[in-house]
């Protein structure tokens, strides 16, 4: 059985349908001259009328005063421009070679203890080609992302995820593997989501769906082994990214979002935890 969600405005029910599309619940919008409707499965709709409520309430005038919130596109955009801008200064101090070799995910220096190189290769890329596709293919992950938990959380959960990734990868494959890129992080957001998902729509339909873990090797499988990528750290951060989403998951609500203080909380820790790593790699210049 199907409900509509009738008589909607076409450009409320276009942000409508994008915010159902990055939740991945299936639905189907049609236009009939200046309104739309959007079709929804029974089993989505509970799901799709609560992601809906909470963009508008994200979206509303007080919440964009509000400095306790920060929108999940808004985040998306600045971490990805922080991360072009730290790239670009790096390129631009012309010794990247030397950066790149302090920085990069060697398992045989963090075998050796050099643990901060499963952070600080998260935010460097072979050249702009790499940045743009990461970006491109990231801000859609991290948007799903930082809906659901709050861009805080989202984000620190994002970057354990990627680090846990290279640091199985250390332990795991050859010593002379390297690897660098935030597409661990990319990884490690999709395992995240879908841990959540799987988490959540078994807590209300009572019984397990695993569509997201199909959802999430099937992203493995298109992304994460073409030429020249870091098939260890993909398959890795999304396992871990699994994982800690599994635990998140049952220890936050199904209905809210952490408390503006402890998205705030992670926000700075994910910071601290690149700024330290990169203090520590700077050593080695």
């Amino acid at each position: 059985m199907k409900r509509d969600l009738t008589s909607i405005p076409n450009k409320k029910a276009w942000e409508w349908s994008l915010v159902l599309s990055a939740m991945s619940i299936p639905h189907k919008r049609e236009t009939h001259g200046n309104e739309s409707a959007i079709e929804v499965s029974e089993e989505f709709l509970e799901e799709a009328c609560r992601q809906i409520d909470f963009y508008e309430q994200e979206n509303s005038s007080e919440k964009l005063l509000n400095f306790s919130y920060a929108s999940p596109l808004a985040s998306v955009l600045a971490v990805f421009f922080t991360l072009f801008i730290f790239q670009s200064f790096l390129y631009q101090s012309g010794s990247y070679d030397i950066w790149l070799k302090a920085g990069n995910s060697s398992n045989i220096d963090i075998r050796s203890g050099e643990i901060w190189r499963i952070f600080t290769a998260l935010t460097l890329h072979t050249g702009l080609e790499h940045f743009l596709s990461n970006a491109f293919m990231g801000s859609v992950i991290f948007y799903s992302l930082f809906s659901m938990t709050g861009s805080g959380t989202g984000l620190f959960l994002a970057i354990l995820a990627g680090a846990a990734g290279n640091l199985a990868t250390a332990f795991i494959i050859p010593l002379e593997y390297h690897s660098i890129g935030s597409s661990g992080s990319i990884f490690g957001a999709f395992g995240v989501l879908a841990a959540y998902r799987i988490i959540r729509i078994t807590a209300k339909a009572k019984k397990t769906d695993w569509r997201p873990a199909a959802a999430a090797l099937t992203f493995l499988g298109l992304f994460g082994t073409a030429g020249g990528s870091d098939f260890f750290g993909h398959f890795f951060s999304l396992l871990a990214g699994f994982l800690i989403g599994s635990a998140a998951a049952v220890l936050s609500s199904v209905e809210k979002l952490p408390p503006p203080a402890v998205r705030f909380t992670f926000a700075i820790l994910s910071v601290a935890m690149l700024t330290i790593s990169w203090l520590r790699a700077m050593d080695r210049l």
